[in-house]
């Protein structure tokens, strides 16, 4: 991009920006303004502090990572949140283009991935071989809705589990350390997505629901061998 393209994408960002916090503007047209505004952040790989240059990032410390996947990227996404909370990161999904951004401390960042990667790996082995089993003894139900349940009962009984050491350390001596860290990975997200809203997915609950809890309870969230680079994608999740 030529530094005069350069320029004219980022007055047309800035003027949507501008529409998009005008307060004459209705709320339908301040939405597809911030909307358009994130969509040309993203296709020209600009952040809100190049755009508005009289505003400095104070984000330096935060990684942003981008996770992509071909299947089963619905229950890996959710996965990689609840990793990622506990782990004091952020996730933003853009269902998309089946991508993960993930947020964060280089070192929180790290940990994350890791213990993603390798509950994903035990929980593909596990729903595998529990869907085989119930297949073998007359199970009706279809392999994708069996599974989109096993990972979603999975997903609570880890969500579970990470939880509570989380909101013990919050709320003791690590109170702090959370809302600082908070506020800057907040400011690094806003910088690539200045508008963000939460999307509610729901699951049927059948005995694939079940089987998932139990497997949630079995998960191992470090192994001895950690990765040994960062370059990785998901696993295929079939």
């Amino acid at each position: 991009m030529t530094e005069q393209h350069s320029d004219s994408i980022i007055k047309r960002i800035k003027a949507l920006l501008a529409m998009a916090e005008h307060p004459n503007s209705n709320e339908n047209e301040a939405s597809i303004a911030m909307q358009k505004a994130q969509e040309m952040l993203l296709q020209y790989n600009l952040t809100m502090a190049s755009v508005k240059t009289d505003e400095k990032s104070i984000n330096e410390s935060i990684q942003h990572d981008q996770i992509h996947a071909e299947h089963g990227f619905v229950w890996k996404s959710n996965l990689l949140n609840v990793i990622a909370k506990s782990n004091l990161c952020y996730v933003v999904t853009t269902y998309s283009t089946d991508t993960a951004h993930l947020f964060g401390k280089i070192t929180n960042v790290n940990v994350t991935v890791e213990m993603f990667v390798w509950v994903v790996e035990q929980l593909e082995k596990i729903s595998l071989a529990k869907f085989l089993s119930y297949k073998n003894n007359g199970g009706e139900i279809h392999g994708k809705s069996w599974k989109a349940s096993f990972f979603a009962g999975a997903i609570h009984i880890i969500n579970q589990r990470l939880q509570k050491p989380f909101e013990m350390f919050a709320k003791g001596d690590g109170y702090s350390i959370v809302l600082i860290n908070d506020k800057a990975i907040q400011i690094a997200v806003q910088e690539i997505f200045p508008q963000t809203h939460k999307v509610t997915r729901h699951v049927k609950i059948n005995s694939g629901y079940m089987a998932g809890k139990e497997a949630g309870n079995r998960i191992n969230f470090v192994r001895e061998k950690q990765l040994n680079n960062r370059h990785f994608v998901l696993g295929s999740g079939k």
